[in-house]
This record gives C-alpha cells, structure tokens and sequence, in this order.
C-alpha cells in the first residue's frame, strides 16, 4: 500500500467527521495513473490563481460524501484524490472544501441523471 494512501486511511480513521483531507502530494502519489497515460484529476477553487502549481493534493471520502452509514459500512471506504493547489489556512480550506464538494457532487447527479434518462428511453 502506497504510504500516501495508509496515511490518508490513518488520518480518516482519527477525523470521523471529515469528508476532505488537504496535504502536500507525495512525489509518486499518481505515477501509475501517469504511466499508463491517464492524468490524474484536478481541481481549482475560486481562490486559487490559474498559474498555481496542483502540488497538494484534496483526498475526498466518497462514502462520507454520500452519507451511507446507515449501509452499515462503516469499514468500506472509496476515496477520491484530487490535486489541487497549497491551501494552507483553515479558513480557505473550507471555501475549497465547499467548492470542491459542490462540484463533485453536480457532476455525479448530472452523471446520473444522463445515464438514468438514457435507460428510460
């Protein structure tokens, strides 16, 4: 397991609430993804300059995202890591978080709604 990947399951572990982890990116964190031609996934917040370097890296807990404790899977994770650029203040982590969020989760409804509209044709 990449250290990356451990670290951010230990610190989700320790933050039951959080839904959005915010750190510096490892250096190989996304060498598979790039090595098989794919880029990984970006975001930029509002706050950020279009000229700012993606070197950290929003680690997004899809299952808390989506609220489904009540599935009663509590151990299971699915964890979506975005690269981003430094945000250090808590303050607008939070801008960040709610952007970042709002965004993923309008692409999964527009997603959604697509696929189920395509199904009922």
């Amino acid at each position: 397991m990449h250290k990356a990947v451990q670290g951010d399951r230990i610190w989700f572990q320790q933050n039951p609430q959080a839904i959005v982890r915010f750190r510096a990116a490892d250096q190989c964190e996304f060498a598979e993804l790039i090595a098989i031609g794919e880029k990984p996934p970006i975001f930029r917040p509002s706050l950020s300059r279009a000229s700012s370097r993606l070197n950290w890296v929003a680690v997004v807990n899809l299952i808390r995202l989506a609220d489904v404790e009540s599935l009663n899977i509590s151990e299971s994770t699915l964890r979506l890591r975005v690269c981003i650029p430094a945000i250090r203040t808590a303050k607008l982590q939070k801008i960040a978080e709610n952007e970042l969020l709002y965004a993923i989760e309008t692409e999964f409804f527009d997603e959604f709604e697509f696929n189920h509209n395509s199904f009922a044709a």
